[in-house]
């Protein structure tokens, strides 16, 4: 299955198209999340969100090495249950390539691949038995090596259309990162420190703006924006800029 991720990069890119009003809405949408004070609260939140997607169940999960726990969600009532007690997650390839690639993927994009085992295709054969014919997985990966994955699913997901893709990965980032937060945890984070031009990078990509957008306000280079966005997830400790905008929200640097 390594294979089959590493192929996957160029399959999903970071977001297809993260600019203009598309996601503008999704940003504003997955703000409102960060806002809310229970699982109870996000779940209502977050639930409306994606069902215009086309999503249906969604789940966010924790995993360390072969060790997995359910954070929050909606997940199917039969096929979560059935993949959990068969232990389809730790080879079900969606699942494996969100996990090792670096960043989103769709369900559909992993069904193309031709290195596919004969369990993985009847996973998905499984999944879309029980009505779940596209999903979307999302994973996030910790300092200390704890991935943070959120999939979503449903019967109805246009996974063609550049708009979904783009708000499915900016909601299910900002979905997973609040589940993170609502739990409680022993030690906070050491804090960390944007430079300005990091900040307003990001300010400008949480409003929708390209990198020629951004270079042009900014009176720099796309190339010089990439750089900025790029050192501010290596600070942020998360692999894209949709992250990057995220957790810099979440944790006070920009505004949301």
């Amino acid at each position: 299955m390594r294979s089959a991720s590493v192929r996957l990069k160029a399959i999903h890119a970071d977001v297809p198209r993260l600019a203009g009003d598309i996601a503008r809405r999704a940003f504003d949408a997955a703000a409102e999340i960060f806002r809310v004070t229970s699982p109870e609260e996000l779940r209502a939140a977050f639930q409306p969100a994606i069902q215009s997607l086309g999503f249906e169940h969604f789940v966010s999960v924790e995993t360390r090495g072969r060790t997995l726990r359910l954070i929050d969600g909606r997940p199917h009532p039969v096929w979560y249950p059935h993949l959990i007690a068969q232990g389809y997650q730790w080879s079900d390839a969606p699942f494996v390539a969100a996990q090792e690639g670096s960043s989103a993927v769709f369900y559909s994009d992993v069904a193309t691949l031709k290195d596919l085992t004969s369990e993985q295709v009847r996973f998905a054969h499984e999944r879309r038995e029980h009505g779940l014919l596209d999903g979307f997985a999302n994973s996030i990966h910790a300092a200390d090596g704890t991935v943070f994955t959120v999939a979503m699913t449903g019967a109805d997901i246009d996974a063609a259309d550049p708009d979904v893709r783009a708000a499915a990965h900016i909601l299910s980032t900002y979905y997973g990162l609040a589940t993170r937060g609502l739990e409680v945890r022993p030690a906070r984070p050491p804090p960390v420190v944007l430079t300005q031009r990091q900040r307003d990078c990001l300010s400008w990509v949480r409003h929708g703006k390209s990198a020629t957008d951004i270079g042009d306000i900014l009176g720099i280079s796309p190339y010089t924006v990439h750089e900025h966005v790029a050192q501010a997830c290596t600070r942020l400790g998360v692999r894209t800029r949709v992250q990057a905008v995220a957790m810099a929200i979440a944790l006070g640097i920009i505004d949301p």
